[in-house]
């Protein structure tokens, strides 16, 4: 009878063992899979659907203009009227807009100004205007970084509108640049202004393309994923094998 009670007793603790692996790996498969879910939902919220991004593209492409052509030289006159409002410098402002040039304004001083607040004050729209098209490529940086696409691609455009009204400054031959250089009677070479716009321009074109193609192609392929995920079947993006090739 002893031996068959100590027998019980080493069956009994056997399976109430097992029943306690048993419920161990199901507490670890419960968790493994909550997160598994909870990193596929942020995966889901991250990743755009696709009208939405076509939406947020359309709305960029139709802001670049009002931003461009509006926004942007409203906000580089508003730069004027702070620097006059720095040195305490009464002004008056006639804004008047046309197709051609869009929005433009012309700012009366009642006050006299040294040559180098002058200058400030005719260099304040033009940075003003750059800082916040460099600040939102900036911004746009970060977007992409996220993979958030869609208001990345929106941000581009914003940006480039931005950037669009300074740049013209550059290749001009009147205008806020030449009066700044002109009442520090500064006289840069022909070449010298336009290579600056060029290489603005270059850059934040060659920036514009490549967000573009990486937004476009990323959400095509997370797309196609989802997709696949609903048969089960895994992508991957292809490797260029010149860039990495077999170990």
């Amino acid at each position: 009878m002893w031996q068959n009670h100590e027998k019980f007793n080493s069956v009994y603790s056997v399976s109430a063992l097992s029943m306690n692996s048993s419920s161990t790996l199901n507490t670890t498969n419960s968790s493994i899979k909550t997160k598994h879910r909870q990193k596929n939902s942020i995966r889901k919220q991250r990743i755009t659907p696709h009208r939405h991004y076509n939406a947020c593209m359309l709305a960029g492409l139709l802001s670049f203009p009002i931003i461009a052509f509006i926004i942007s030289p409203y906000l580089h006159e508003i730069f004027h009227m702070l620097v006059l409002k720095y040195y305490n410098c009464p002004y008056w402002a006639d804004f008047h807009s046309s197709l051609r040039g869009g929005l433009s304004a012309t700012v009366y001083l009642n006050c006299t100004l040294d040559n180098l607040q002058l200058a400030i004050l005719y260099l304040a729209g033009i940075a003003g205007t750059m800082a916040i098209g460099f600040l939102l490529l900036i911004l746009d940086w970060h977007l992409t970084k996220k993979d958030y696409l869609e208001y990345s691609i929106f941000t581009s455009f914003i940006a480039m509108g931005f950037l669009f009204s300074p740049v013209i400054y550059f290749f001009s031959k009147e205008g806020d640049m030449v009066n700044a250089f002109t009442v520090l009677n500064i006289s840069p070479p022909t070449y010298f202004l336009p290579f600056i716009g060029i290489c603005i321009l270059l850059f934040s074109l060659a920036y514009f393309y490549m967000n573009l193609k990486y937004t476009s192609e990323k959400e095509l392929f997370e797309e196609e994923k989802e997709e696949l995920d609903m048969f089960k079947i895994k992508k991957t993006q292809k490797k260029d094998h010149n860039k990495y090739p077999p170990k």
